[in-house]
């Protein structure tokens, strides 16, 4: 049994020294980041494109209204005096 422990306690001074050494951490920050910065930007234009489409469809329903509310000669009530 005291033969056991200070072989986990190598290995585990292995693994700490590797991942305090690798470049990677900061390869992994740029990727990160970069991802990030690329989420914003397609959130920002798909935010945009979606009050666009609002504004249109808002446009719409306004000349629908509009196209509704306009009397024609041809309904319009008859004075019958």
């Amino acid at each position: 049994m005291t033969g056991v422990m200070p072989l986990l306690a190598d290995k585990l001074n292995v693994l700490a020294d590797s991942t305090t050494k690798s470049p990677n951490g900061a390869l992994g920050l740029l990727v990160v980041f970069v991802l990030a910065v690329v989420v914003v930007v397609l959130f920002r234009s798909m935010t945009g494109h979606l009050r666009k489409v609002d504004r249109m469809k808002l446009d719409d329903d306004q000349a629908r209204a509009t196209a509704s509310n306009v009397v024609s000669p041809q309904s319009a009530p008859h004075d019958k005096s």
